[in-house]
């Protein structure tokens, strides 16, 4: 899985993995949180949203995330 760099308040870069059907996302606080059971076009939509900022802020207060990774 590759990341992608994105210029946003909020994140830095996101990902898509095909095999756990899965977007990764890491947040200017070096966290990656995982949100589990979505689509590529649902990655596709995120990913060219004109929002960004909004639409994660929204995806993380509505949907079920786990943090995977902390870095310090």
């Amino acid at each position: 899985m590759k990341m992608i760099p994105i210029k946003s308040k909020e994140f830095i870069a996101m990902g898509y993995n095909e095999e756990e059907s899965a977007i990764y996302v890491e947040d200017k606080q070096e966290i990656t949180r995982v949100f589990a059971n979505k689509s590529k076009d649902e990655f596709e939509q995120f990913y060219s949203s004109k929002q960004h900022d909004y639409f994660y802020l929204y995806v993380l207060r509505s949907l079920q995330h786990k943090i995977v990774q902390v870095t310090t």
